[in-house]
This record gives structure tokens, sequence and C-alpha cells, in this order.
């Protein structure tokens, strides 16, 4: 009985084995067949593919699903995945070229059936899937699939919306924004389909106005390729998109922060070359009492670009007004004093040399320090210091005690003044990366240049107080 039994366990161990040999073996057909149907479909366009490309489709199909339906039934969870992801690939590419021939109805039909699939392979967990193929181990990773996953909610979406299965649309356009695999043109068809289904459903609301926008965001990012495919192909782009929210601002009189999103949609069409629309809507943002300080400094920026001298003088006087109210008097003049301190330390032939005055002390820092000739207006006090002995290069420091309290953790009056001249900062630097040192939120650093940084510390001067101190750092090689 014992021989017996061990007899059995041999031979069903080996039934089980060469089962699994055998769904490995059909598993590589079928994939065999699905890597042949890519290769066919791949050569067909919508300007090309005829009926008779369909019907090979479809031979595809009917060859290679069965080659799957063994592992669905009785292979390995592993084996079960991967027969599951190609059988659902195989559906994939006969519904992607329904679409690509206009057949939105088909498309729909085929595509409909795999939504659970491709929404379960959407979660990076499932992957990877492993399978043999020509006698060696082969492997999808989630990034392999996850293009197929953004192409396919992207094209449910216009297919919905050809079809006018608007809501329906709506909830895959939003699957396709979100998705975080995605491409700029995906992102723009998605943004673009949004805000066509909102007009198809007859919405002149606020969210609508949101969706114009975030539509012109996506399309100014386009490179100049797929410019260049929306204006050929009629799609909508960025001019029509700003059209219309001028429209819905002026059917909306009561609608709030108006110069925001003028100003906003004009740094779009910045972004796109598209400037005489820019300089138009900047215009009509200035009009509307425009105060953001980011949008009036990238207004700023490209008026200088235009050279345009009636256009940079509107936007300085509404820079001017923005500060007037301004009740920080140090925000109030950091734009200025950067400006002439930047400047200065731009400069390797000055060397901080024309601000550098006598020698001085302070309570609140150490070493070997001059008065200087440019103070910060509302700050405690400024000063510069410099390290001459470096062996690699000369370092230049322009430094301003911005303000200080007593000691409160970190916790007290000066956190909402740091974060102000933060913000100040960024706004005339809008397109500089910020980081912070040490990964911590007050120490903020801008680069500005190889040779420049500008750096706001809020910490607490220890024996002292907690203080707030800019500086503005120089260095040359020597």
């Amino acid at each position: 009985m014992q021989r017996f039994f061990l007899c059995w366990l041999i031979t069903v161990g080996c039934n089980v084995a060469v089962h699994a040999q055998t769904l490995d073996a059909d598993i590589e057909k079928g994939v065999r067949l699905y890597n042949q149907m890519r290769s066919y479909d791949e050569k067909l366009s919508s300007a090309t593919v005829k009926d008779s490309n369909i019907n090979r489709l479809k031979d595809f199909i009917a060859q290679g699903t069965p080659f799957f339906s063994g592992a669905l039934n009785n292979g390995t969870a592993a084996q079960q995945k991967v027969a599951r992801y190609f059988t659902a690939m195989l559906q994939y590419e006969l519904g992607f070229i329904y679409g690509m021939k206009g057949e939105n109805y088909k498309a729909y039909e085929v595509l409909k059936k795999i939504d659970t699939v491709v929404r379960y392979y959407s979660d990076s967990t499932q992957f990877p899937l492993k399978y043999l193929y020509n006698s060696k181990n082969y492997s999808i990773t989630f990034s392999n699939f996850a293009p197929t996953a953004a192409e396919y909610y992207t094209g449910m979406g216009e297919v919905c919306t050809n079809i006018k299965r608007y809501q329906e649309a709506v909830n895959y356009m939003q699957l396709a924004a979100n998705f975080p695999y995605t491409t700029p043109w995906y992102k723009y068809i998605a943004a673009s389909k949004l805000w066509e289904n909102s007009r198809y459903l007859n919405l002149r609301n606020e969210q609508y106005l949101q969706q114009t926008l975030t539509a012109l965001q996506m399309c100014s990012r386009l490179d100049t390729g797929y410019q260049r495919a929306v204006k050929v192909n009629q799609y909508a782009g960025n001019l029509r998109f700003a059209d219309t929210l001028y429209k819905l601002l002026q059917e909306n009189p009561s609608w709030s922060q108006k110069g925001v999103v003028l100003g906003t949609a004009a740094a779009y069409l910045d972004s796109a070359k598209e400037n005489a629309a820019a300089m138009l809507m900047y215009r009509k943002a200035i009009a509307q009492g425009l105060t953001n300080k980011v949008l009036l400094r990238q207004a700023e920026t490209f008026a200088m670009r235009t050279n345009n001298a009636g256009f940079i003088n509107e936007v300085a006087v509404a820079i001017k007004n923005a500060y007037t109210n301004e009740p920080d008097e140090v925000v109030r003049n950091l734009s200025s004093i950067l400006t002439q301190v930047v400047a200065s330390a731009n400069d390797p032939s000055k060397h901080f040399s024309e601000m550098q005055g006598k020698p001085m002390t302070s309570r609140r820092h150490g070493g070997k320090l001059f008065r200087s000739s440019v103070e910060l207006p509302g700050a405690i006090e400024s000063f510069v210091t410099s390290f001459l002995d470096n062996k690699a290069a000369n370092y230049y420091y322009w430094k301003s005690f911005i303000d200080e309290e007593a000691p409160a953790q970190l916790k007290g009056r000066l956190r909402q003044r740091y974060k102000a001249v933060c913000d100040e900062i960024r706004s005339i630097y809008p397109g500089i990366p910020v980081t912070y040192q040490f990964n911590n939120d007050n120490y903020f650093q801008m680069v500005l240049n190889k040779s420049t940084t500008i750096e706001v510390d809020y910490y607490y001067n220890q024996g002292y107080k907690d203080v707030i101190l800019l500086t503005i750092i120089s260095s040359y090689p020597k």
C-alpha cells in the first residue's frame, strides 16, 4: 500500500507538471499570435483601414483566444493572470481599430467588455506578469501596460462622446486625466473632451469655466508637432478655449477672481507662443484689477520679451498699484531691493564692492561684517560679509535680518511673515524652482543661477530670539 501510494503521488506529480507545461506552451502560442496581431494593426491608419483588415483582426482573436482558455480555467494563479491579460489585449486591438475606422458603436461594444480587466491591471501591484516565450522567462511590468491603460481610458472617453453617452464619457475622461502614467497628448484629449461634454450638456457654470481653463492649460503644454496636429485636424485649440473663457466671464459679471482667471489664461497662451492673444488676455486681466503678484510678474517678464513700450508701462503701473496697499514694508520693497542686490551678485567684477561700506558689528550675527549701502526698508538690519580664504571660490553674502521675536518655538508671529516673504520671492522669480534645506520648510532656498542663491531662514538664534534672515549668496571661482 505504501509503495502504491508513493507511485500514485509520483504519477499525479508528473501529470501536474506535464499539464503545467502544456498550459505554458499554449500561452506562448497565444502570445505569439497577439504579437503578430500587433505587428499587423500597427501598419493600419484611419485613412487605409478596411473591412478586410477588421476581419483579419477577428481571425487573430479566433485563433489566439482558445490558447488562453485552458490557463484561464485550470492554470495556476500566475498563468490565469497572464491569460486574462492577453485575452483582453486581443480584444483591445480590435476595439482600437474600430475606433480608428470611425465605427464608434462597434468600438464601444468591444472595449466596454474589457473595462473591468483594464481597471484590474491599472493597479500596479498586479504586476509583474511572467510567462515562458522561446524557452525564456518573460515579464510584463506595470510600466509596459500603463500607456495602454491611458490610451484605453482616453479612447473610451472619445468613443462615448461620439455616441452621445456623455456622462459615461465624463467618467472615462476623468479616469484618463487622473491616471498617473499618461502623456501630454492624452491629458489634452481628456481635458478637451470634458470641456466638450459640458457644452453638450449645456453647462455654463463655474465648473465649466474651470474645465475650459484646464483644457487651455493642457493644450498649451503640447509641443510644436501636436500643436500643428490640433490646428490641422481642427480640434479645439488654445484660441478657442481662450475665447470661450472670456465670453463666459462676460456672461457672468458676478463671478469673482476674474483678473486671476484671465491672467492665468494669459500665462498659458504665453507658454503656447500665442503672443498676440497672451497680450490681449493680460490686458483684460489688468483691466479687471489683477493684483496677483505671481501673475503680474509673469506679465512683466512677457512684456519685456515683447518690447512693447505701452504694454510694459501698463504692467509696471499694475504692479505699482498692487503694492500700494501692501501693509508689510519688507514685502512692499523686496522686489526693488532684490533687483539691486542680485544685479551686483551676478557681476563678478563688482563682488559686492558697490554695497560694502564701513565695518560694523551685530548682536544677531558674528564675523567680519560691513554696512550695506543697500538697505531693505522695514528690516532690522542689513549688511555684507565675505569669505576670501576658500581654495575653490570666493563667497560673498548680503544678509538682512527681517524680523525677530521672543523665543516662540517657531510658532509665533513670524510664522505668517516668513511665509509671506517666501511667497513674494516666488512671485518675483516665478520660473525658478524652490527647495528646502535639510528637508525643512523653514529653510527656503532658490538657486537663481550657478553663482547666485537666495535663502530665507526662519530659526531660533540660540540664546537670543526667533528670527527671519534673508541671505543672497554669491560665489566666483578663484
